[in-house]
């Protein structure tokens, strides 16, 4: 991200260091410029000056993000300025910024009026895509019954779109539900992806709400690259990122911050056979009685990569898996680390799996550590760092650090025709009431281990 040396206005002089420069220069044809290449470039300045508004430089610049997308398509590249775009006006609740396939459209301009229009911060310049029609937003989601559906669609689209540098908003999805259909509108509040491949990077999504299927929706087989979804809220799964059926998502260098769900997948949902891959994210803060962090289904194999699961709860409630819920999935886990995640401490709640709870799955564990990660059991359940049922798990050179349990097993609880190897791991200073290690009808072998002060 580049930050310039000054502090920015609009009429802010900005550092050649900090300018966003492309490889091809422009030549002015007709009402718009086209790269030596061929490739249009139309403008959109919501403070564009005039004296005509028709998208062919920044002052020149359709004023409306929706006149731009009504004109672009393939070969051709839409660049906003800083500053808010509504996809319709109030009372319209099925308007959104519907891409065009094979587009690029890049936000976070700092635009007309300054020295340098073309140079790019996507904090300093941010462009926002707001589905709140009247401007009325209140916390806590109040006040989002006027709000549109979904504030971005991406329906069928080409691997080369591209959607870069927005901050997208203000999402109310509480509509009908039509299933697995683009013509649903309890999903998706964000950005409801349907059999598209679309690549989304450096966007924050945030502030959404959906009665299903999370602020990003992915129907197809999205890319997600250094975006961030923040304070998004579903009523009943993946208040986040939810993947629906044979999706190769992939995400990269992504943050799930302050995500809430009162069920399954609170950061992110993948739904069954699903082969996404995670490297480089971090869940912080999320909750969901299943999975406050990521919720795995049925006949997923989903990888992680240097991933971090941090703070996030399961619950209210008997919660499990505050980290990660996996269910009949095949988990395969590298340098990944789990800290300070835990059940509801409420005395009547019996919560599982601080970090992990692993319900009829397969999981490969490598080189991760498990950190002051903490299940609230009441009852048979606990693990604080990793609850295993009717499981199989390997797990190698990873770290047990004051995890607990306030009844079984602080460390590992190993049920129910569970079979664990464990090898080359440490495990320091974790505590339960019952032993930092339980295992009960399942077969454990560990090698190579070192335990002290359990």
């Amino acid at each position: 991200m580049c930050s310039p040396i000054l502090s920015q206005g609009r009429n802010s002089k900005v550092s050649p260091r900090c300018r966003f420069n492309y490889a091809m220069m422009l030549l002015l044809l007709g009402v718009v410029s086209t790269t030596a290449l061929g490739q249009t470039i139309v403008y959109v300045d919501a403070n564009a000056t005039g004296p005509v508004f028709d998208g062919s430089s920044w002052c020149n610049a359709y004023q409306d993000l929706q006149q731009a997308l009504a004109v672009a398509g393939v070969d051709t590249e839409v660049r906003v300025a800083q500053g808010v775009y509504k996809p319709g006006t109030s009372g319209d609740r099925e308007a959104t910024f519907a891409i065009p396939s094979g587009s690029i459209i890049n936000g976070s301009y700092q635009g007309c009026g300054t020295l340098d229009p073309d140079a790019r911060d996507f904090v300093l310049f941010e462009t926002i895509l707001n589905g709140d029609q009247n401007g009325d937003d209140g916390l806590n989601f109040n006040n989002r019954l006027e709000n549109v559906y979904h504030v971005v669609t991406t329906h069928n689209v080409s691997a080369a779109t591209v959607i870069d540098g927005f901050t997208i908003s203000g999402g109310y999805a509480n509509g009908t539900n039509f299933g697995a259909s683009p013509a649903s509108r309890d999903q998706g509040s964000g950005v409801n992806n349907y059999l598209g491949f679309p690549t989304v990077s450096n966007c924050k999504i945030t502030d959404n709400y959906s009665v299903n299927h999370g602020a990003f929706n992915d129907h197809g087989k999205a890319t997600l690259i250094g975006c961030e979804l923040r304070g998004n809220k579903s009523g009943n799964v993946a208040a986040g990122l939810y993947m629906h059926f044979s999706v190769d998502t992939t995400v990269t260098n992504c943050s799930f911050y302050d995500n809430v769900t009162a069920g399954r997948g609170g950061g992110a949902y993948l739904k069954g056979d699903s082969s996404p891959t995670f490297t480089g994210c971090l869940f912080s803060g999320n909750s969901g009685l299943l999975g406050g962090g990521m919720y795995s289904d049925s006949n997923n194999s989903p990888t992680l990569t240097n991933c971090t699961f941090d703070s996030n709860i399961a619950g209210p409630g008997a919660g499990r898996g505050a980290g990660l819920y996996t269910l009949s999935s095949i988990i395969s886990m590298t340098g990944c680390s789990f800290q300070r995640n835990s059940g509801n401490d409420n005395d009547d709640d019996d919560s599982g799996g601080g970090a992990i709870y692993g319900e009829g799955s397969t999981l490969a564990i490598d080189q991760s550590d498990f950190v002051a990660n903490r299940a609230h059991a009441t009852g048979f359940t606990g693990g604080g760092g990793v609850y295993l049922i009717s499981s199989s798990a390997t797990m190698t050179q990873c770290l047990f650090d004051n995890n607990s349990s306030s009844r079984y097993g602080g460390a590992l609880r190993i049920a129910e025709s569970s079979t664990i190897s464990v090898s080359d791991c440490v495990f320091t200073g974790n505590s339960s009431y019952y032993n930092a290690i339980i295992i009960t009808i399942s077969s454990a072998e560990f090698s190579r281990c070192l335990l002290t002060a359990c």
